[in-house]
């Protein structure tokens, strides 16, 4: 915690490689919160009476429910419940297992750091290892551009090249500008050509 680190052993992620990564000062706060009298040798997560959480789908999809981000529905009619999981087609209190949920999951979150990632500026690379994607391919999966990024990108592309023609005609000719005198015109040979053969 005082390095501002988190370092996730080999063994203990999804590709099994272990890696580090540093801490935002939003992240690093909230986390002092999780940790805050408790000893190294407790869990970081847990929950009001102290045992570990080990799944936190349930509260998840209540949260995203509330929020407007997700719903639960009926598995029997398909039909969509109330917050005290009641569906009104079937007429019954459902179990939490007779519900289909859909929605925002908490494996989004992990394209959406990937995307803000990238948007920042970090590069493609260092945002992979911290995301922890072991190959370009499965990035590219997440980093998904949106079309308000390809908007983005052709108004840097459009700025660029104004700035280049600017650049451009503010320039000063190459010769007589000093003195106020305009340079002189080099002669086109083609048209010299051209013009020989013309009667007189």
């Amino acid at each position: 915690m005082l390095s501002r680190r988190i370092r996730l052993d080999a063994g203990d992620t999804k590709n099994d490689e272990g890696r580090e990564v540093a801490m935002t000062n939003t992240v690093r706060e909230l986390l002092i919160q999780c940790v805050q009298g408790k000893k190294p040798t407790e869990r970081v997560f847990t929950r009001a009476n102290g045992r570990p959480v080990r799944d936190f789908r349930g509260t998840w999809q209540k949260v995203c429910c509330a929020a407007g981000v997700g719903e639960l529905s009926c598995r029997q009619c398909k039909g969509a419940v109330d917050a005290n999981k009641h569906c009104a087609n079937c007429g019954v209190d459902r179990a939490r297992e007779e519900l289909k949920y859909s929605g925002l999951i908490f494996h989004d979150l992990r394209r959406t750091a990937v995307r803000n990632m990238v948007r920042a500026g970090t590069p493609e690379r260092v945002a992979m290892q911290i995301s922890g994607h072991l190959t370009r391919s499965i990035f590219d999966r997440f980093h998904i551009v949106a079309p308000n990024d390809l908007m983005k990108a052709a108004l840097k592309v459009e700025a660029h090249h104004e700035q280049e023609i600017a650049a451009q005609t503010t320039q000063a000719p190459d010769f007589g500008q000093t003195s106020g005198r305009t340079a002189s015109k080099r002669a086109d040979p083609t048209l010299m050509a051209s013009s020989s053969l013309l009667p007189n």
